[in-house]
C-alpha cells in the first residue's frame, strides 16, 4: 500500500462483557461477536467501501489491555491481515485505478 495511507484503529475489547470488535472510523462501527449477524457484517463492508472512495487506508488492530479471548484474538489478528491484503489488491487494480485516481 502506498506510504501516505491512513490508519483506522480496529480494537478488540470488551464491552458490557461482550467481546465487540470496533472500527475506528468518523462515526465507529461495532461488532459484537455475541450478538451480531450477518448483516453487521455486511454494514462493516460497505462503510469499508464507501470510506476507501474517499481515503485510502489500512486498518491497525489493538487489542485492549486485559483482554484475554484468545479464540478471538486469533481470528481476528488473522482477519485484520486478511482484509488489508483485500483492500491492497483492490486499490492497486487497474478497475480501482480507471475509477478513483
Amino acid at each position: 500500500m502506498n506510504q501516505d495511507s491512513n490508519k483506522i484503529i480496529v480494537e478488540l475489547k470488551k464491552e458490557n462483557n461482550d467481546d465487540v470488535l470496533e472500527f475506528q472510523f468518523k462515526n465507529k462501527i461495532l461488532i459484537n461477536f455475541n450478538k451480531s449477524d450477518n448483516n453487521d457484517i455486511k454494514e462493516v463492508f460497505k462503510i469499508v467501501l464507501e470510506e476507501l472512495t474517499k481515503s485510502i487506508f489500512n486498518f491497525e488492530l489493538k487489542i485492549a489491555d486485559g483482554y484475554d479471548v484468545d479464540l478471538y484474538k486469533e481470528v481476528v489478528t488473522t482477519y485484520i491481515e486478511e482484509l488489508n491484503e483485500e483492500i491492497e489488491q483492490l486499490v492497486n487494480s487497474e478497475e480501482w485505478k480507471e475509477i478513483y485516481d
